[in-house]
């Protein structure tokens, strides 16, 4: 990976350079912060993934060698660093690439296939999933949240949007990073499992929604553990993990 001095003509040569090296195709998703896009490496047709995240969303950090990297790259790199580490861990999405390009930043990594965003897929299947499929993605989630937390990193971008904050930053205007991450998790299952509602903290507060009693008994408990008002009695991650209706097959 390269960095360059953000001149007029490396910024031209960092786009013809990412260009020349990878095909941008369709948008498999937007969020809060970016768009990811799929596409190829033309070297060798490998399948990327191309998330473009404008000037306003980039924040900086300074790394051990005083180098100024964009906060996101920095993450990515000692993600990455920390995984060939560890033995029997599974590896994150690695970065494989990316470019400062001053009013945006660019990151290429790898695109595992098949893959598919989530919401379409929730979609493509009548706008609710079984809980066993559920559980499956869910599993995935939660040991991704662990893993970040175990490297004091927040990720705010699992729901981000003000219509999932949790109750917290409604009443006080603070948040911490476990108890917003569980908030969120349970979020993402009531959407995978709810076709008929859509979550919105506000309107769950004033239990004009709420957790469906069509499901089992221990999905419906693991919810409500995610879903505690009171952030200190809210689920850890790890009891999250260890939750009956997540551990068993």
């Amino acid at each position: 990976m390269t960095y360059l001095k953000k001149t007029s003509q490396s910024l031209y040569a960092l786009k013809a350079e990412f260009g020349a090296k990878y095909k941008q195709e369709d948008e498999l998703g937007k969020g809060g912060f970016g768009t990811v896009f799929g596409g190829y490496r033309r070297a060798d047709n490998r399948p990327v993934a191309i998330k473009r995240i404008p000037k306003k969303n980039i924040h900086y950090d300074v790394d051990e060698t005083g180098k100024k990297l964009p906060l996101e790259v920095a993450i990515m790199l000692k993600m990455t660093e920390t995984t060939s580490r560890s033995v029997g861990m599974s590896a994150p999405v690695s970065l494989l690439d990316w470019y400062d390009l001053n009013q945006e930043l660019i990151l290429v990594m790898e695109r595992p296939i098949p893959a598919e965003d989530l919401r379409k897929h929730i979609q493509g299947n009548g706008g609710s999933l079984s809980e066993q499929e559920a559980k499956i993605i869910l599993k995935q989630l939660v040991d991704a949240a662990i893993y970040l937390d175990e490297e004091d990193i927040f990720h705010r971008d699992i729901k981000c949007t003000l219509a999932y904050r949790p109750p917290e930053w409604c009443n006080r205007h603070r948040y911490r990073a476990g108890p917003t991450t569980v908030w969120h998790i349970g979020v993402v299952l009531f959407e995978m499992l709810h076709s008929d509602a859509t979550f919105n903290t506000d309107m769950f507060l004033r239990n004009l929604v709420g957790v469906s009693r069509k499901l089992s008994e221990d999905c419906q408990d693991f919810l409500r553990r995610c879903f505690s008002k009171d952030p200190k009695k809210r689920a850890t991650l790890e009891q999250l993990r260890i939750h009956p209706w997540l551990s068993e097959n």
